[in-house]
């Protein structure tokens, strides 16, 4: 996994509209030393954040995504995506983007 997180199980809502929400399961990949060592999941509840709808070849898309989190001292976190073609690559996927600015979002609640 190379430290890549995964998010998964996820329940959308909003799904359509200019910002689309989830709640599911984010595992991040840590390197474990020691006797047997490797990539090792921790698990956490996320809250996914999709936005800016765009098109590629005629499809439309999200081109922006958040994984919001609490680590494990209770801190909330955010990891950042864009969706795009790298340079000198030819098919569009989820790259590591610049985080926003510090704001505050209203995260629906999940029933």
């Amino acid at each position: 996994m190379g430290g890549a997180p995964v998010a998964r199980q996820l329940a959308w809502r909003y799904w359509g509209s200019a910002t689309a929400w989830a709640s599911g399961t984010l595992d991040r990949y840590w390197l474990q030393p020691g006797p047997v060592a490797g990539w090792r999941p921790t698990t956490y509840t996320v809250t996914v954040r999709l936005q800016d709808i765009g098109a590629h070849h005629g499809q439309r898309s999200y081109r922006r995504m958040a994984y919001i989190y609490l680590n494990r001292r209770g801190t909330t976190k955010s990891l950042h995506f864009e969706f795009f073609i790298q340079p000198g690559g030819l098919i569009p996927g989820w790259n590591p983007a610049r985080p926003e600015p510090t704001r505050r979002y209203k995260i629906p609640q999940y029933a």
